[in-house]
């Protein structure tokens, strides 16, 4: 294939990201994991489309990803991996820890939205802000499972 004919697949591409609806971008499995320090590791299993794959190249999402923690999150919080399928994000002082307790942070994939429109690349992706199920585990081996909830209360762990 030559130069133009890779050309006219790149516009005919883009032309369809814009025309076409895309499936949505669809959170599986969304797991914070709570340290005993109170912090968290977060990772997410995640389907997106062939359009949206071509759409988005990881690399050049990667650091609009590491902004939206960051901004999130505080400047602490870091991207620790991301690809087409998976992402894990490292946040220090995600739950609030005190004497006999720890309390993690109500989880309102909703308000998400909002602030997500301001990146680029989420014009590109149709996305369900409820993922399919939230997990989220204790040092101690407590579990809490949410299934297609836009809404986690916050969860208060003796310690």
């Amino acid at each position: 294939m030559n130069v133009k004919h890779i050309s006219i697949l790149a516009i005919i591409s883009i032309a369809l990201l814009i025309i076409c609806p895309v499936q949505a971008f669809n959170v599986n499995q969304l797991t914070y994991s709570v340290a005993e320090d109170g912090s968290a590791i977060v990772t997410a299993n995640y389907e997106m489309s062939f359009l949206e794959k071509i759409g988005l190249a990881v690399p050049t999402v990667k650091d609009e990803v590491i902004n939206a923690v960051k901004t999130e999150y505080g400047s602490t919080a870091e991207v620790v991996s991301i690809s087409e399928t998976d992402a894990e994000l490292a946040i220090p002082n995600f739950a609030d820890k005190y004497d006999t307790y720890m309390q993690t942070p109500c989880l309102n994939f909703t308000k998400i939205q909002s602030r997500m429109n301001a990146y680029w690349f989420i014009g590109v992706l149709d996305i369900d802000y409820s993922p399919t199920t939230t997990t989220v585990k204790f040092y101690n081996g407590q579990e809490y499972n949410y299934d297609n909830q836009v809404f986690i209360p916050s969860i208060t762990q003796n310690i």
